[in-house]
């Protein structure tokens, strides 16, 4: 069913109504309906219930005259098209009359049934087409990207407030003016937007729309900056995975060989004369170990895979006992300050990794001062921080270390925390300096960002969570040190590294125990299963191919509940589950371990009660 044309014809004169209501008697091709009113005051009450499509308008009313009368109707319905019929059309009225908003203007000496219709049926379509308009703009005025509506001069008629807010300027900036950008058809293409001073990248579309009854483009335009930072998030996420993996890979294989290294190394030196000038290689070679145990370690800080031992702790507290040695390793031309405020909240954490990240951010400091300046820690509570990447958000104590250095570049500033990347000249920096604080931080489930400015300094901020009272309670405490190293009691030793395996025995067998060996989770279950006397101590490697660690000592627990048990693993079990999680109640030694350490171990769980 066809809808049928509204008009408001607005004539006083009753000969003119009647030659009107002829005309549209014979307009067959849509139903109409004609409503006559004869003064603008029953104009004006008319257009107070459902608006007509077009109004056919004489000037001279009995209580309007000229221009005015348009004037009047245009204030109360802008989008509903006037048609002026009027005695007399000068080509300087005209102009006055379209130029006010009237659709058409028609003089009634020279109206004809054609001019009459074709101006209504022009009319009609103009009024549909800006409803269809409005509604476009009811509805483009909710969508949370920007969408400008471009004429075929490239000139602006419509802009919604998302794109107002997206360019930084008002909407009068916008309408009647030619857009800056070039225009592509279809594809998404990328645009960068300046707001405020600063560069935002954006997606940009361009499509053919209909606008008010003529051809138009519709741009919309999104803002990439949150999508582009979370990308980056995820791939910087997946690259930690990586280096996760690669790492444990490592420091698995390289901390058995340091371990062995340690092993024989002391036991050689030990034995030495202390005059034998084989001495010095000795120590050098112990040195070089101690230097790899150190790479070893920041790859797993990196990967977030370095052992930890938690401990309640006093940020403020911590950062003052080490000022004396964090001062020390600055030039005597910089000057360090410490600040912390009052009553600093606790956090659980690992002590000599909080060390480790302030050092490593002095270090870098130093490096951007060459020629001396100042470096300021301060340490505060903070309320309600947002949620990061691995970072609950909430009550947090916050470590800001500010230097007054050259600044970071923004080009290179998004890479700093990437594993091996360094802006150091070649042999003076590993690139592992920030990455293993970001692998610390994020262990400790807080959260590390950077502000720098060229010349002017940069500023790292930390964040780590408030101890909450559970957390507070499962710290662990100092493992105390055993009286003795030396025993007799039966040690099952179960290492796969054959290497590792018999520096461990040899180790061992120094120090008094007899040694039980397996190269595996099932050896070592027929050894327990083959021996006739007691095993006082199962002492394995947790990482194993077939049967691991965790699996043989649930499965011997069982047949033999009171065996006592020290795990040895290279690093700390991941998220990603590519490493078993740790059996509870187990004592743990993390390789590399040199002989005395080992020992150390051992006697403490033989030593313990139940």
């Amino acid at each position: 069913m066809i809808d049928p044309v509204r008009l408001l014809l607005v004539e006083d004169s009753p000969g003119d109504a009647e030659l009107v209501r002829e005309y549209f008697s014979e307009f067959k091709s849509t139903p109409l309906e004609l409503r006559q009113v004869g003064t603008m005051a029953e104009a004006l009450e008319a257009l107070r219930g459902p608006l007509p499509d077009a109004i056919l308008l004489d000037l001279n009313l009995p209580d309007s005259e000229g221009i005015e009368t348009l004037h009047r109707l245009m204030r109360l319905c802008p989008d509903v098209p006037a048609i002026v019929i009027t005695g007399d059309l000068p080509p300087n009225l005209r102009q006055q009359l379209l130029s006010t908003g009237a659709t058409e203007c028609i003089a009634k000496a020279s109206w004809t049934y054609d001019s009459l219709t074709a101006a209504v049926r022009f009319a009609v379509k103009l009024r549909r087409a800006l409803g269809l308009q409005r509604q476009m703009e009811r509805l483009l005025a909710v969508i949370p990207d920007g969408v400008m509506v471009v004429d075929p001069s490239g000139r602006v008629r419509y802009v919604n407030d998302a794109a107002v807010a997206l360019f930084g300027k008002r909407r009068e900036d916008f309408i009647g003016e030619p857009v800056d950008f070039a225009i592509p058809h279809g594809d998404i293409t990328s645009l960068e937007i300046v707001r405020a001073g600063e560069r935002v990248g954006t997606e940009m579309r361009a499509v053919p729309v209909e606008w008010g009854g003529h051809a138009a483009t519709m741009i919309t335009i999104r803002d990439t900056t949150e999508s582009t930072r979370l990308a980056e998030q995820l791939f910087q996420a997946q690259k930690m995975e990586a280096v996760g993996l690669l790492a444990g890979g490592i420091a698995h294989d390289f901390n058995n060989l340091i371990t062995v290294i340690l092993a024989y190394g002391v036991s050689i030196k030990e034995t030495m004369p202390s005059v034998d000038p084989r001495q010095d290689d000795l120590t050098q070679l112990l040195a070089a170990a101690d230097r790899a145990t150190s790479l070893t370690r920041q790859l797993l800080a990196v990967a977030r895979r370095h052992p930890v031992q938690v401990q309640v702790l006093q940020l403020d507290a911590l950062a003052g006992g080490l000022k004396q040695l964090m001062q020390r390793a600055l030039p005597d031309n910089t000057v360090l300050h410490v600040r912390t405020a009052p009553e600093i909240w606790p956090v659980v954490a690992d002590a000599g990794h909080i060390e480790q990240v302030l050092l490593n951010l002095l270090v870098n400091a130093r490096d951007a001062m060459p020629r001396g300046g100042t470096v300021v820690i301060e340490i505060d509570n903070v309320e309600n921080t947002a949620p990061a990447e691995g970072f609950r958000g909430g009550a947090a104590v916050r470590i800001r270390v500010s230097d007054s250095g050259a600044g970071i570049p923004a080009s290179i500033l998004p890479r700093i925390f990437q594993p091996f990347f360094t802006t150091k000249e070649s042999g003076k920096g590993t690139g592992l300096g920030l990455a293993t604080c970001y692998g610390i931080v994020r262990q400790a489930h807080g959260a590390i960002s950077v502000e720098s400015t060229v010349g002017v300094g940069t500023t790292f901020t930390i964040l780590i969570p408030k101890a909450a009272d559970d957390e507070t309670a499962a710290a662990q405490a100092p493992l105390p040190a055993p009286d003795r190293l030396e025993g007799r009691e039966t040690v099952l030793v179960v290492e796969d590294d054959e290497a590792l395996r018999r520096s461990m025995i040899r180790s061992l067998r120094r120090f008094g125990y007899s040694i039980l060996a397996a190269t595996n989770g099932d050896e070592a279950k027929r050894v327990m299963d083959g021996h006739d006397g007691v095993v006082d101590l199962l002492l394995t490697d947790l990482v194993m191919p077939k049967v691991g660690g965790k699996e043989l000592i649930e499965s011997l627990r069982r047949t033999h509940p009171r065996l006592k048990v020290l795990c040895i693993t290279g690093s700390a079990p991941h998220s990603n589950g590519d490493s078993p999680e740790l059996p509870e109640a187990i004592e743990v030694l993390y390789k590399p371990f040199d002989p005395v350490t080992l020992m150390r171990g051992v006697r403490r769980v033989l030593s313990a009660e139940g």
